[in-house]
C-alpha cells in the first residue's frame, strides 16, 4: 500500500526588514541605536528579540509596527513598503 506523503506548504514571508537603520539627531549629536538590521518572519514562525537594556529591541518593535520610520532600509508586510506611506 502507498501512502501520499503530506508536504509542507511553503510559508508565506509576512514581515521582511531590510537594513534598517534608526538614527536618532540631539541638537549636533547624533545617537545610532540600529545599523543595518536584517528580520524575515514567515507565516507560523515564533520570534523573540532578546537583549540587554538599551541595544534597541522597543525601537525595532517601533520600526516593525510602524509606530516610527526609520532612517534607512525598508520595512515590508506582505511584500508591500510600509516606509513609503504617510501617515
Amino acid at each position: 500500500m502507498n501512502a501520499a506523503v503530506a508536504e509542507d506548504p511553503v510559508a508565506e514571508e509576512l514581515l521582511r526588514a531590510e537594513g534598517v537603520t534608526k538614527v536618532f539627531r540631539t541638537g549636533v549629536s547624533e545617537i545610532e541605536v540600529l545599523r543595518g538590521v536584517n528580520l524575515s518572519v514567515s507565516e507560523g514562525d515564533r520570534v523573540a528579540i532578546l537583549g540587554q537594556s538599551g541595544v534597541g529591541k522597543s525601537t525595532l518593535l517601533h520600526l516593525l509596527g510602524t509606530i516610527d520610520h526609520p532612517s534607512a532600509g525598508t520595512v515590508r508586510f506582505r511584500g508591500a513598503d510600509l516606509c513609503s506611506r504617510t501617515t
